[in-house]
């Protein structure tokens, strides 16, 4: 079985952003999808393709079922991932704490 883990979580830690305004985020992601569907729905249209910023969810009203078409830069950095001996989001942090220890350091100075 495949590994169930929340990026929605990994992105409000990495934002600082509470878990609260998170959910509300994604309530209205719900409501703005729900929104093209019933548009789709009245226009009688059989498939609508939506652009959720990573990549596209194409869904079939008819049966209601669901693909997900990842972004080019969602498939550059699965494939990065794939070939790379560094986890991309530990190299970021590691960055962003010299970053921080060197303007602590030119502070001090």
């Amino acid at each position: 079985m495949a590994a169930q883990l929340n990026v929605v979580n990994d992105v409000g830690t990495l934002l600082k952003i509470p878990n609260k305004a998170l959910e509300e985020l994604i309530d209205k992601l719900n409501l703005c999808i729900g929104s093209i569907i019933y548009d789709a729905k009245m226009q009688k249209e059989e498939n609508v393709v939506i652009n959720i910023g990573i990549g596209a969810l194409s869904v079939n009203l008819a049966d209601m079922q669901c693909k997900f078409l990842p972004s080019k830069s969602l498939k550059t950095a699965i494939k990065r991932s794939l070939t790379s001996t560094i986890d991309p989001l530990e190299l970021v942090i590691e960055e962003a704490v010299a970053q921080k220890l060197i303007a602590a350091c030119e502070e001090a100075l």
